[in-house]
């Protein structure tokens, strides 16, 4: 399935048929678990920002070549969704405009967000298996 985002979109979470629950659902989403299922990786992807010093520690790489690298990693995630969601904004800003790290945390959380509305789509389409352990009220 995929979804058309807009400014006004919004829709309700609910069980995908041959559920045995019926109604609403909350999903709780861990952005990077559902980011390794999404670009078929099996190890943790270097895209935080806040990190960014501790990916790369033994290339003690400047502040410049950190940001490359995150906005490499923002555009492999940005294209991994685009094969799920239509209408993304262009929201990874060109290297040349980025000056500084905190800069780029906004895109991280948008993206972050993005991941969490595809594992909404996913289970509105059956296609979600949860994790852990699960305790009704």
């Amino acid at each position: 399935g995929q979804c058309v985002l807009g400014i006004d979109a919004a829709w309700t979470a609910h069980q995908p048929s041959g559920s045995d629950q019926a109604g609403p659902a909350l999903i709780e989403c861990y952005p990077h678990v559902a980011l390794l299922a999404l670009l078929k990786c099996d190890y943790r992807l270097p895209y935080k920002v806040s990190r960014s010093g501790q990916y790369w520690k033994a290339e003690k790489l400047t502040r410049r070549e950190r940001i490359a690298r995150l906005l490499d990693q923002f555009r492999a995630i940005r294209t991994g969704l685009e094969a799920h969601i239509s209408g993304m904004p262009a929201l990874i800003p060109e290297p040349a405009k980025v000056s500084t790290l905190a800069s780029l945390k906004p895109v991280e959380d948008m993206l972050d967000g993005l991941i969490c509305d595809w594992i909404g789509i996913e289970h509105l389409e059956g296609r979600t298996v949860g994790l852990g352990r699960f305790v009704r009220p």
